[in-house]
């Protein structure tokens, strides 16, 4: 029997990034991020884009594409916002919504989320081939490369905000997750017969509103960051980005793995 031929640095990338795909799909269902949210569906978009580039044979940089079709979006929300005729025409839920929505919010969160993703994925791309030969083991060596990459990309442009801005914006992340389990929470205790609905819709109410509050004080941090209220950090941040890192709730973000020869 003739032996296989190993598998190619791009097909190893695209099952790095068909992991990275269920990663997010695990932060979905864990109240990360928010299956609905604008971030999700770039996030799913970016990936799309990376398999296509990939395919081509160039590497995996979904990090960099994520920023590409990410900021345009960021600059356009911020010109909404300048324009008062067009916010005093919106209704009040959206107006409040898209005020949150500023962009030191969208970059920090996107990061996060793509920290994440590739440290999750990581881990279960070395546990796939964990009985690999070397010669398979060099070329995996290589996608993990990659990823190491847009982690760090990623990480770095947490460093241009304020430490403040920062840090309320991971106790931010902490509590939106923490919420967003508690509906999903009672959203299963309702489709299991275990509360009613109309038991189930004040309660949901209330959490949402303390999502409002939460994205209420982003907002104001946000302000007091680009309005100069305080000094971009150089010490202490990396402490600060650090901690963003392994936010996620049961994942030891210190162990980063690889992939033995």
């Amino acid at each position: 029997m003739m032996k296989e031929d190993p598998l190619s640095t791009m097909e190893l990338r695209v099952l790095f990034i068909s992991i990275l795909k269920t990663t997010y799909e695990f932060q979905i269902e864990h109240g990360e991020l928010e299956g609905s949210h604008l971030l999700a569906v770039l996030l799913d978009q970016s990936l799309d884009l990376a398999l296509a580039k990939v395919s081509n044979g160039e590497s995996l940089r979904d990090w960099e594409i994520l920023q590409d079709i990410h900021q345009p979006l960021i600059d356009l929300h911020t010109k909404i916002l300048g324009k008062k005729m067009i916010m005093n025409m919106m209704p009040a839920k959206i107006k409040h919504r898209s005020r949150n929505s500023n962009s030191n919010d969208r970059v920090i969160d996107s990061a996060l989320c793509v920290m994440a993703a590739h440290e999750r994925a990581q881990i279960a791309f070395a546990a796939e081939l964990q009985d690999a030969d070397s010669e398979l083991a060099d070329v995996a060596k290589i996608v993990i490369g990659e990823s190491e990459i847009q982690y760090n990309l990623a990480q770095n442009s947490l460093k241009a905000f304020d430490k403040q801005v920062l840090e309320g914006a991971i106790s931010n992340k902490f509590c939106r997750i923490l919420l967003n389990l508690g509906i999903g929470h009672i959203e299963e205790m309702v489709a299991l017969g275990m509360m009613k609905e109309t038991e189930a819709e004040p309660l949901i109410e209330e959490i949402e509103e303390h999502l409002y509050e939460i994205n209420e004080n982003n907002d104001h941090a946000s302000f007091r960051e680009e309005s100069g209220g305080s000094d971009v950090i150089e010490e202490g941040t990396s402490d600060v980005i650090e901690e963003g890192a392994s936010y996620d709730i049961g994942n030891n973000a210190a162990n980063k793995p690889g992939v033995d020869a």
